[in-house]
């Protein structure tokens, strides 16, 4: 089975560096929505403070396979804003 990593910023930077064993890419995209639904749930004053949390994946090389991220926006109506959630493939 490939080795994924899971890097995580959320207004600091914390590098994997131990990884996990998972089937393929799409086990490994549903193990990043899990951990930046974990993240949001669990951290979410952090994310209106920093303004986002982004987990991006690599593969057992260091190569990345794609990001997740989660942002807030200020909004004129709202000044704390609302979510918005974006994926990020790799050009």
């Amino acid at each position: 089975m490939p080795r994924y990593h899971f890097h995580i910023q959320d207004g600091v930077r914390h590098d994997d560096d131990e990884g996990i064993d998972l089937a393929d890419d799409t086990a490994a995209e549903r193990e990043a929505a899990r951990l930046v639904a974990q993240l949001v749930r669990d951290d979410y004053q952090r994310l209106f403070h920093d303004g986002h949390c982004e987990v991006t994946v690599t593969d057992g090389r260091g190569l990345a396979l794609f990001s997740m991220a989660v942002m807030v926006r200020n909004a004129a109506a709202r000044p704390r804003g609302g979510l918005v959630l974006g994926v990020e493939q790799p050009t």
